[in-house]
């Protein structure tokens, strides 16, 4: 069972993890072992990091300190209660986790522990970082290296925090000669990923005015990433991993621009762009719900890995056609083919690169996105038109408009916060991308927030005019998503989803399910109209459609018509929060034996195969989930697009039971032009010139379309 939870947990499967922890620790502690209930919740406790739903976590890390037995190895208990401590600063409570560190010292100090003392250190260093209390961030690193050094163990990532505090002390020559130390220790241990310090290496350099030798450590930091395997770990290392690595894009696309400031070379600006988006295709492959290795692959696949680690530890100062190179593109060539078989969907198969830029079709142009914490940038590709960047506010400037944006009135004040919001965004593109009638948008951070279509970019016959109405408006995950076109399929089985039953009083379960007396389980409402709705939009289709409702609209019965690889899923359920981790959502079926409704999630969509697919969910907020800086795709979205869906159309607030009355409009549209997102700009521009409550964004700017563009 323990391995089974593990097992759920690697692959990204957190709804699963999160259910089989808690049997394992009912299981330990039946049995009288209570150190692996308490590892159990601790494991469970990584599990809720990474969504990053932080009560979750800590409550679970309190179960594993509570489920210790008295007479536990001390050692047991100080790791525990330094993660719990861990968790504390990450929910802001820092005076509560400052007691806890100073009582931890003092026991690993009593028990001659030196290990579990440089571990209580390092994490008092990082709290004090996260304040920018420096100098106590400084004194609390040397501490743990101290002792590190006295048994020889991860002395070189004590080092390398120790140079990012002296970086950000301005003490960048003492920083240098840290990273060094670090360096030799690594090329011996290989405990620290190298890319970590070439990085570090760079932001001294950039700060020093050292650009083309901090351009060149920034290469060789990305080279290092780029030649990863498709696999990590999930919880709180993951989260860090990505967020430090999207630092490193940030950097590189900043300190380009300004040698192309200085050179006017426009291979910068291309090497640039081909780095920001390996940085979104890094951060979606590695944050993809999971790598299924299939058994009989695992034992080559887990060796190739392991031979990968220490070729890319040795090829970094070694030139391109040395032995050691070409051994290296063997591994990576075997590996790649092995990942081809296994199931991932969404993932870039060619990265972008100078020399293999995607390229917009006429009469379109591609808007990318980059948000940084010291500046943020636009890209823009339209066809016949070379590659442009342009400087953006940083990103917690950006995300303050937004919010000032969402939190106006509705009326002349929330359209004027749209214009506003237009201007920063898009006024200063260059003329042809106005001109272009389709934009396909790569978003980040709270972009991902905004209804695109709801901006208004100016005026027309006294009116606001919305940005739904100048393009044809279309999310896409990267610009490597350009060179993988899909066309709509218009034949293919259609499956309707709709009005489950959400009530045991329901006359249609004819007394079959059972009452759920829990309090915490609130009863859905029932959606009467959506039947009607999946009925009404299957017509579109030729052939006799499938429709699963009532009881029939079960987990059971959905995964049995996801095997036919339907050619279009249209949902019309509730959309619920997800009691995990509440920034993400779930899709609520019909009841199940114990009374509650059946709930799945973006783990459980991600497993699913549907190759080619359309996927509209017209539900509350069905595109509400957690927002990545680095993968850049929100929860259920997320699911289907690793699925293999081409494209999903869901929405940011609840919708109106209009009866299907916006669907089957887009389902008619859809119907002619065979065009996803020119059916959706379709039937806005039919909302708006429809008037009364039709033509108000709150109707009809909910809806958002992702996925690769069409043809």
């Amino acid at each position: 069972m323990e391995y089974s939870a593990f097992r759920s947990a690697i692959r990204f499967q957190y709804s699963d993890a999160i259910r089989e922890y808690p049997n394992v620790r009912g299981l330990s502690e039946a049995i009288g072992e209570r150190v692996v209930a308490a590892n159990a919740m601790n494991s469970l406790a990584n599990v809720y990091l990474a969504p990053g739903n932080l009560s979750s976590a800590l409550a679970a890390m309190e179960a594993a300190v509570a489920a210790l037995p008295a007479q536990a190895d001390p050692a047991v208990r100080i790791v525990l209660e330094t993660n719990r401590a861990r968790m504390l600063v990450k929910m802001g409570r820092l005076s509560d986790a400052d007691a806890t560190f100073r009582l931890l010292l003092r026991r690993a100090e009593a028990a001659g522990n030196r290990q579990l003392q440089a571990e209580v250190w390092k994490a008092i260093a990082t709290a004090h970082a996260a304040q920018h209390r420096l100098p106590e961030a400084e004194a609390a690193i040397r501490a743990s290296l101290d002792l590190r050094r006295q048994s020889s163990s991860d002395v070189d990532s004590d080092l390398a925090d120790l140079a990012a505090i002296e970086i950000d002390r301005g003490a960048w020559q003492r920083a240098m000669a840290t990273i060094e130390e670090a360096r030799t220790l690594v090329s011996h241990a290989q405990r620290l990923q190298p890319w970590k310090l070439d990085f570090l290496a760079a932001r001294a350099g950039l700060a020093m005015g050292h650009t083309s030798q901090a351009l060149t450590w920034m290469r060789r930091a990305v080279k290092t990433i780029e030649n990863m395997p498709a696999y990590t770990m999930p919880g709180d290392s993951l989260r860090s991993g990505l967020e430090y690595s999207s630092q490193l894009y940030e950097t590189f696309v900043e300190a380009t621009h300004s040698e192309f400031r200085r050179t006017r070379d426009a291979r910068l600006l291309a090497e640039a762009f081909a780095v920001a988006e390996s940085g979104r295709a890094a951060a979606l492959r590695v944050g993809a719900p999971g790598l299924a290795v299939p058994p009989e692959a695992a034992e080559e696949y887990w060796e190739l890995v392991r031979q990968l680690n220490e070729s890319s530890a040795r090829l970094l100062d070694q030139p391109t056609g040395s032995p050691d190179s070409v051994r290296h593109e063997q591994l990576r060539l075997r590996l790649a083919e092995l990942e081809a078989g296994f199931d991932q969907n969404l993932a870039p198969r060619r990265a972008v690169s100078v020399a293999n830029r995607p390229a917009p079709q006429p009469g379109e142009a591609a808007i990318l996105f980059q948000l940084g914490e010291r500046s943020s940038w636009v890209w823009t590709l339209a066809h016949g038109q070379p590659l442009a960047l342009h400087p953006l506010p940083p990103a917690a400037q950006l995300n303050a408009q937004i919010a000032q944006w969402a939190a106006a009135p509705a009326g002349p004040d929330r359209q004027a916060q749209a214009h506003r919001l237009f201007q920063t965004l898009f006024a200063g593109l260059p003329p042809a991308v106005h001109q272009a009638r389709r934009w396909v948008l790569a978003l980040d951070d709270e972009l991902f927030r905004v209804p695109l279509a709801a901006l208004v970019a100016g005026e027309s016959d006294g009116r606001p005019l919305y940005l739904a109405e100048k393009h044809v408006l279309q999310i896409i995950p990267g610009a490597w998503a350009l060179a993988y076109r899909r066309r709509a399929r218009m034949v293919g089985p259609v499956l309707g989803v709709g009005d489950p039953v959400y009530n045991a009083a329901d006359p249609r379960a004819a007394g079959s399910l059972p009452v759920n007396h829990d309090a915490s389980h609130a009863v859905l409402p029932r959606l009467p109209g959506s039947a009607a709705e999946v009925e009404a939009c299957t017509r579109a289709w030729a052939g006799v459609p499938t429709l699963l409702t009532g009881t029939a609209a079960s987990r059971q019965l959905l995964a049995a018509q996801f095997g036919r690889a339907p050619a279009v899923v249209h949902l019309a359920l509730h959309v619920v929060p997800d009691p995990s981790a509440s920034a993400d959502s779930l899709v609520a079926l019909s009841l199940d034996a114990r009374g509650s409704p059946e709930l799945i999630g973006p783990e459980w969509i991600a497993a699913q195969n549907l190759p080619g697919s359309f996927v509209f969910m017209n539900g509350c907020r069905s595109g509400r989930g957690t927002v990545s800086r680095t993968e850049g795709l929100l929860g259920l979205t997320r699911g289907w697009l690793h699925a293999g869906a081409s494209r999903v159309l869901s929405t940011y607030w609840p919708t109106r039971d209009d009866a299907g009355l916006f669907a089957g409009e887009f389902y008619r549209h859809l119907a002619h032009w065979s065009d996803e997102a020119e059916a959706l700009h379709r039937t806005q521009v039919d909302m708006i010139a429809r008037g009364g409550w039709h033509s108000d964004p709150d109707y009809w700017a909910a809806y958002f379309l992702i996925g690769y563009p069409a043809p």
